[in-house]
């Protein structure tokens, strides 16, 4: 996600601004997303007992997915800021996720180190390696292919950690399930 993240916080500015959006545009689209941002940070507690912090990262991917695609589809700058609402998935309650999941797999008294590593593989080399792989798609391909390469990992990206996480459930089912209905489903 950290790939994404680099790309989104890069080019998609420089995006915008070659499809002809003024600066004021690009400032109110970024504005946007932290506007709609905030009810879900309010809220994000119930999200997150509600629908897991896996959950949650599928849905981040997902968001990145629909932000990029939906970027590579655009014509004229202004629906960039109705596009900046998945953000919302992308930014807001997936860092409350990550911060939540790092406390919860974090050995005691490595709490604060897990944090600090989960944001600097998102912000250092996720970016790093994006936006080199980024600049090398958007110089030889241009913005729309760029988009459409990035969003089309993304949903690679969140159907492979789907079906993980699928076969992850059903080993721990299956794990739980006790021996003696075992014997008898097998007798």
């Amino acid at each position: 996600m950290g790939s994404c993240f680099g790309f989104r916080a890069i080019y998609s500015s420089w995006y915008l601004q070659g499809i002809g959006a003024s600066d004021l545009l690009i400032g109110v689209a970024r504005g946007m997303s932290g506007v709609y941002g905030l009810p879900f940070l309010y809220s994000s507690k119930w999200w997150i007992n509600k629908i897991g912090y896996r959950a949650i990262f599928i849905f981040s991917l997902l968001g990145y997915a629909i932000y990029c695609i939906s970027f590579s589809f655009l014509e004229v700058p202004w629906p960039a800021v109705v596009i900046e609402l998945s953000s919302v998935l992308v930014y807001h309650l997936h860092w409350v996720a990550v911060m939540q999941y790092a406390a919860h797999v974090a050995p005691e008294g490595l709490e604060a180190t897990v944090k600090v590593l989960a944001g600097s593989i998102q912000y250092s080399l996720g970016k790093v390696i994006t936006t080199t792989i980024g600049g090398y798609l958007m110089s030889e391909y241009g913005g729309r292919v760029a988009f459409r390469t990035l969003g089309s990992m993304a949903v690679i990206y969140a159907a492979v950690y789907g079906c993980y996480l699928f076969m992850d459930h059903m080993q721990k089912k299956k794990s739980t399930q006790p021996e003696s209905n075992h014997c008898k489903a097998i007798s």
